[in-house]
């Protein structure tokens, strides 16, 4: 065996010992990370250009800080014991879950009946949609940019959550059946691959009148799906060799494992349609409630620069979210 030969064989050794290695190492558990950092961007950015004028001009003037922050309510988790709840919901737990007719729409109402423990351990996201569209119309109508900016980023946020399907089941990671790793599979290395086609989508927000009830069909849209990415999911790893089902991707100077293009392909023929769908609803989600706010502060004057006053909000929470 000549240097030459030995060289290559042991270069070809290197390159696949960590597929065979890592991609059996699927117990590690990840957080809730909803969409992904790259979506929740996608997602307000795209919002700003589908709100209807007036609003449209104000918000594409702060499209990067929007698009920037984007990320803020995931970084508090780490930091606020009472944050993770705000971004999901176990509808799998309440007493029937399709239709969703136990679920109360308010949440005074849910923790009345069911408890504060159980609510707030099985998530509280579209109650925490409803809470910030109200602190976002608290903001516009006393004209303060910063508020506006930083309820308009965290609404953004909770409000794609809320159309995630494993966002809305106990299952979220798959680390009931065994599917370590499909949450960050179907929203964010999916996208990865098809970033162009989703935000090609077109569409534009317009005025919710009853948002109690309008977040209640995206939970329970977002909660149909969610039988579908996990069955698909089971199929698409018998259908592509084990090695076959991972890459090493760069992304900025990380390299990163994730599903191979082979494996996004074979997934993708299954729940391509279901992630363009409710990639098109979280960003007419967000560019609603941001226009509803708006409209429900009495359309005002929108502000130029960093006026206003009583920050920060001086209302508890709890009290904008009852019947």
């Amino acid at each position: 065996m000549n240097r030459l030969y030995k060289l290559r064989l042991g270069v070809l050794v290197s390159l696949l010992c960590p597929l065979f290695l890592e991609a059996g190492n699927k117990g590690e558990k990840l957080d809730r990370a909803e969409w992904g950092f790259p979506m929740h961007r996608s997602i307000n950015r795209k919002a700003c250009e589908s709100l209807p004028e007036p609003l449209k001009t104000f918000y594409m003037v702060h499209q990067s800080y929007l698009e920037m922050h984007s990320t803020d309510a995931d970084s508090r988790r780490y930091a606020a014991a009472d944050e993770a709840c705000r971004h999901f919901i176990d509808a799998d737990h309440y007493d029937q879950a399709l239709p969703l007719d136990s679920l109360p729409l308010f949440l005074d109402s849910a923790l009345a009946r069911f408890g504060d423990s159980f609510v707030y351990a099985h998530g509280i996201v579209p109650y925490q949609c409803l809470i910030h569209t109200r602190k976002l119309q608290w903001a516009f109508e006393h004209q303060n940019m910063e508020a506006i900016l930083r309820y308009s980023a965290d609404l953004g946020h909770y409000a794609a959550d809320a159309n995630v399907p494993l966002h809305t089941h106990s299952n979220y990671n798959g680390q009931f059946t065994n599917q370590w790793g499909i949450h960050a599979l179907w929203e964010t290395e999916l996208p990865f691959y098809y970033l162009d086609t989703l935000e090609s989508m077109l569409t534009q927000g317009s005025v919710v009148y009853d948002i109690p009830a309008y977040m209640h069909q995206r939970v329970e849209k977002a909660h149909q799906l969610a039988s579908q990415t996990l069955e698909a999911e089971r199929v698409a790893r018998k259908s592509v060799p084990v090695p076959a089902q991972f890459a090493f991707v760069w992304q900025g100077k990380t390299r990163k494992k994730m599903a191979s293009w082979t494996f996004a392909q074979t997934y993708g023929q299954r729940v391509l349609a279901s992630i363009i769908e409710q990639y098109t609803t979280s960003v007419n989600t967000v560019s609603s409630l941001w226009f509803t706010a708006w409209v429900m502060a009495g359309e005002p004057l929108l502000p130029s620069d960093h006026q206003g006053h009583d920050w920060p909000f001086p209302i508890q929470q709890e009290s904008w979210d009852h019947e």
